[in-house]
């Protein structure tokens, strides 16, 4: 186990500044919320700022997790929508892609990816085998 922090509590940190204080102050782990300045889906700079962040990571030998609990990132009303038990189909098809989205980010593919919200935490191994069947229920 490693000991981590989150980055929400570093809200007015750049995310490389963000990794490098956690890491001089002693913290082994971070992990990232994307959010609508950290990693946005909607971001077109998106795979630049992950392939950063990654490398940072990498020189500061931390681990990460990708939260994706970011309050208003996908739906600007309601906190934490959509989800993987949203009733409308399509909004919920929206999320679950969020999800898994966020799976293929994970730095280190044996973290997880954690959901606040109405849903738990969620690995890799657990996704491939639930994916299938969930992708028929998003249909």
């Amino acid at each position: 186990m490693k000991l981590g922090y989150n980055t929400n509590g570093f809200a007015h940190h750049a995310p490389m500044d963000a990794i490098g204080v956690l890491s001089e102050i002693g913290f082994q782990s971070v992990a990232l919320t994307v959010d609508h300045l950290v990693l946005s889906p909607d971001s077109p700079n998106r795979e630049r700022d992950l392939q950063q962040m990654k490398d940072a990571l990498r020189d500061h030998q931390m681990g990460c997790v990708i939260e994706t609990g970011a309050r208003f990132l996908l739906n600007a009303r309601h906190k934490h929508e959509p989800t993987l038990v949203t009733a409308d189909l399509a909004e919920r098809k929206r999320g679950s892609i969020f999800i898994f989205t966020a799976l293929i980010w994970q730095p280190n593919s044996r973290q997880i990816v954690s959901r606040f919200g109405r849903e738990s935490c969620i690995s890799r191994r657990m996704m491939k085998q639930h994916l299938p069947a969930w992708l028929r229920v998003c249909k």
